[in-house]
């Protein structure tokens, strides 16, 4: 479920369900990917399109002490959302990233 570079200080967790498909996206919605570099974090979404949505996710990055510097939302196809946000991480905490995961599953 995780995976860690210790040469670098990167590291990357993800979450979502593997499906056994041909598909191009090989994962069932809700799919969460967090990707960390020195302070700062990749976060992808790729969920089920829902109203007030955006807004639920923004407060749950932003109540795990990250400052959110840049997001990107695009639909993809009429049912879901492919979001991309950059945050600054403002303490360093071993746990954030599985903890955020689960916390955006909890909300998609």
């Amino acid at each position: 479920m995780d995976s860690q570079n210790s040469d670098t200080g990167d590291e990357t967790v993800v979450g979502g369900e593997e499906m056994e498909d041909d598909s191009s996206a090989n994962y069932a919605l809700p799919h969460v990917e967090v990707k960390v570099s020195n302070n700062t974090l990749l976060l992808r979404l790729h969920c089920e399109s829902k109203k007030g949505i955006l807004p639920k996710i923004f407060s749950q990055v932003e109540g795990y002490d990250l400052t959110i510097v840049n997001s990107s939302v695009m639909a993809f196809g009429d049912t879901a959302l492919d979001i991309t946000i950059v945050a600054e991480i403002q303490n360093d905490s071993s746990t954030i990233l599985k903890d955020l995961v689960a916390s955006l599953h909890s909300i998609l």
